[in-house]
């Protein structure tokens, strides 16, 4: 009688992939649909990031906040950050890749530069 073992991939309902997301990216996302900002680290690594939640003091008791490493000279967060994040905060796995997909709420407006004066 063999035995085969399930690769954590088998054995979990197939779900999306979170991929790894630029810091900034992740900063918005989190800001615009979670409300979930980050807290300045001044004494930290150059490249640690406090998320914190309502009511945004990591000092006040009952105050969900969750310091990340970013990677790649602080620009990319891995998706482990991410799902610890996630996790932390209560947001679906879901919810999250569908704010992902949906375009920005604000576009950038590129104004034309002047013609050159000659």
């Amino acid at each position: 009688m063999s035995r085969r073992c399930l690769l954590n991939s088998e054995s979990q309902a197939p779900t999306e992939r979170i991929p790894e997301i630029d810091l900034a990216v992740l900063v918005r996302i989190m800001r615009d649909c979670f409300e979930v900002y980050v807290d300045a680290l001044s004494n930290d690594p150059p490249y640690s990031v406090r998320f914190v939640a309502r009511p945004y003091n990591s000092f006040v008791p009952g105050c969900r906040s969750l310091k990340i490493m970013a990677h790649n000279r602080g620009t990319k967060v891995s998706p482990l950050a991410i799902k610890q994040i996630l996790k932390k905060f209560e947001v679906n796995e879901s919810e999250f890749l569908a704010a992902l997909d949906a375009p920005p709420l604000f576009s950038t407006v590129r104004k034309e530069q002047p013609p050159a004066i000659q």
